[in-house]
């Protein structure tokens, strides 16, 4: 600034400071003169009163009516002169109050054509202070006094005006904190409605400033797209929380709850604008078609790769989950404010207020999940290999992708996409994953006879390589462990979605556990239909016992004393024999729950076969039973041996069968039965008792049936 303009612009100063202090004289000059006359009002209404009350005096002498209505008459002047004084001290304290008022605005327009925030800060806020003064004890009347206010109060709101706007048209908007200074004076003069305006303004700005940007990504090349598109989104969504978060708070301090609220709602009003925006150029750019994804999901077109599918769920779950976790944090910083201030803002509005395309993007997102679950685990299906593994690829494969889809979902925090694509997985098991097992191991069981078992496991002979027999039985037991596991992917499915921490309305809930409760009955159906196969191997495999069952059927347990000890028929040896070159064959090729149902299963229908033969067959003496319960023990020992497991169980009732053959006396059952039975607890009943003791050749039947059991 040069020396002729500072000149000058003090030379202006000093003509607007004097005329601002003639405008003063002739105030003052007009409160001298108001004051004059109203003293003189009042000594004419003295004097009058004075006069009035001496006349009544003298006429109240003749009269008591007369001095009565003098009386009267003196409390009604009495009236009117009180009402004049009060009068006349409002009047009084309305004049000082809008010089008051005045000087201040004066001080406050110097001050911020000075650019002194921090003094116009201080003099907003004793405006503010006298204004809820004279709100409170008087309603101003049109007078020169509030003319003049008038005018002073319009050049402050002129100066603020363009202060502000200065700030919102600033292209680089380095002076934020700036802006909210002023926003804090305007509220404190009185302008109310230019603060909702100038806030709206400054919330569209700030929240479109990187819309450039998103618009370069989204028109871009693919490999840019792709890396930045999402990182652009959380731009727009961090710059809306920080309106929120650094400005919010300091405006509940200094404006009335209401338009603070309406601020809140500004935020996210302008935030969805701009995403409307950038969803509509998203679906543009990937152009999804709604007639394209049915036809491919009617399997009338090709058109869509698995691989591409899946780069899309990345970018829209991506998206969703962003959009989601915004809206979470924008409701708990409301609620941080809202606990802190006296209005509350409920957060139901964000919720109520859902973007339309974003349920587009959530049924895209589903029908291309539905999609890249099927087409995925047909590509599965068509890849498969075995090698030397339990399973096949395909269990490791439907895993990966069921888990991929559910992670996505839940990573959506949306219920309808979890649901959504619940429901296709479930699908996936239930109309191609079962079908697709069922059919290959229901073919594979017409080929599992006790024949080719026995070639399969080499009983008879060892085969220099792998026979066709061998090979289709570990193809069987292949399947049969693929099935098994995957039921057991199944029920980790649904621990993947309660770890997956869901949480809303009681409603969804339970929608999202009669998904869970789907699942759980898929995953039965493979349990079925493995119990189903295991029973047909396991019978086959019991037949391969036959020998040994026949050795037992041909062995007399009527024994004599003399020949007690030379009983060693071997069909006990035999047992174990075959058993362990099962196991043995089967212990590498077969999961280890699948090789406990069938060995399991085995064993039970070998008891029952041997149960049968005792029961039907078999005729005993006292030597005879004890030899039998001797090799019911030795089994159970060598068969725990084997399994390192108990047999108890399993053999409980021939262990009872053998214990009661045993008994030296028919009557001896009295020992253990009822109420003297202890720990023991019985498996076979009083009529299988008996049945079992009329085996006994050395027992007579009409006293065992005369046993009171």
């Amino acid at each position: 600034m040069t020396e002729f303009d500072f000149t000058t612009q003090v030379t202006k100063t000093l003509q607007i400071n004097r005329k601002e202090q003639n405008q003063n004289a002739e105030t003052l000059s007009r409160l001298l003169d108001s004051r004059f006359r109203a003293n003189e009002t009042l000594k004419n209404i003295n004097i009058e009163l004075l006069v009035s009350v001496g006349g009544s005096t003298s006429r109240l002498r003749s009269t008591s009516s007369e001095r009565s209505e003098v009386a009267l008459s003196s409390v009604l002047v009495a009236r009117k002169l009180n009402l004049a004084k009060e009068r006349a001290k409002k009047t009084k304290h309305c004049i000082q109050g809008a010089l008051s008022k005045q000087e201040i605005l004066r001080k406050l327009k110097v001050s911020l054509i000075a650019g002194d925030l921090a003094g116009a800060l201080q003099q907003s806020v004793e405006f503010s202070s006298l204004r809820e003064i004279s709100i409170q004890n008087f309603i101003p009347s049109q007078n020169s006094f509030e003319n003049e206010l008038s005018v002073i109060k319009n050049d402050v709101e002129s100066i603020l005006n363009k202060k502000i706007e200065l700030i919102l048209n600033d292209a680089t908007f380095s002076e934020g904190d700036f802006f909210f200074n002023y926003i804090e004076i305007a509220s404190k003069i009185g302008g109310a409605e230019k603060v909702v305006q100038y806030l709206s303004k400054y919330t569209q700005i700030h929240v479109w400033k990187n819309y450039e940007n998103i618009i370069t990504v989204c028109e871009g090349p693919e490999d840019v797209f792709r890396r930045c598109f999402l990182n652009s989104i959380t731009c727009l969504f961090d710059n809306t929380l920080e309106i929120l978060d650094k400005k919010c708070r300091s405006l509940t301090s200094i404006l009335y709850e209401n338009l603070v609220s309406e601020y809140v709602l500004l935020c996210h009003e302008e935030c969805s604008k701009v995403l409307q925006k950038i969803l509509m150029m998203y679906l543009n750019r990937r152009k999804f078609d709604r007639d394209v994804l049915q036809a491919e999901i009617m399997e009338r077109s090709c058109a869509l790769p698995a691989h591409d599918i899946d780069i899309f769920l990345e970018e829209l779950s991506g998206l969703c989950a962003q959009y989601e976790q915004y809206r979470r944090i924008y409701c708990s910083k409301i609620t941080e404010i809202c606990d802190n201030t006296i209005f509350r803002l409920n957060p139901d509005k964000l919720y109520e207020n859902k973007l339309k395309d974003f349920e587009k993007i959530y049924e895209i997102y589903c029908s291309l999940e539905f999609l890249y679950i099927k087409k995925s685990i047909y590509i599965a299906f068509n890849v498969e290999e075995y090698g030397n593994f339990l399973t096949s690829s395909i269990v490791d494969d439907v895993l990966y992708i069921s888990e991929r889809s559910i992670k996505r979902a839940i990573q959506t925090v949306s219920y309808e996409c979890v649901s959504s694509v619940l429901d296709s997985v479930n699908s996936a098991f239930t109309c191609h994953v079962f079908p697709e097992l069922s059919g290959r191991i229901t073919r594979q069981a017409s080929c599992i006879k006790t024949d080719q078992l026995v070639d399969a496991i080499e009983f008879h002979h060892v085969s220099a390589g792998n026979t066709q027999a061998k090979l289709e039985f570990h193809a069987f037991i292949r399947s049969l462990n693929d099935i098994d596991a995957m039921s057991e992917v199944i029920l980790k499915l649904d621990e993947l979605l309660i770890s997956g921490e869901m949480h809303g309305k009681i409603k969804e809930e339970e929608y999202i556990l009669n998904c869970t409760r789907n699942l759980k009955e898929s995953s039965l159906q493979f349990k079925n239909l493995c119990s189903k196969m295991v029973d047909i191997v396991s019978n086959a495999f019991v037949d391969i016992f036959g020998t040994c069952l026949q050795i037992l059927t041909a062995t007399s347990y009527e024994l004599a004393h003399d020949k007690y000890e030379d009983n060693h028929n071997n069909w006990i040896g035999q047992i174990i024999v075959v058993f362990q070159k099962i196991t043995e064959n089967l212990v590498p090729i077969m999961s280890s729950s699948n090789f406990s149902k069938v060995v399991h299963q085995i064993l039970e229908d070998l008891s029952r076969r041997i149960e049968m033969i005792v029961m039907t067959r078999l005729r005993f003496n006292h030597l005879g039973g004890l030899h039998f319960e001797r090799e019911i023990r030795k089994l159970v020992a060598n068969l725990t041996s084997l399994m390192q497991c108990q047999m108890r169980d399993i053999f409980s009732r021939l262990n009872q069968i053998g214990m009661v053959l045993s008994f030296e006396t028919f009557d001896e059952i009295m020992d253990y039965w009822g109420d003297r039975s202890g720990l023991l607890t019985w498996r076979i009943n009083r009529s299988e008792v008996k049945r079992i003791l009329s085996l006994r050749v050395d027992f007579r039947l009409d006293s065992i049936e005369a046993l009171q059991l």
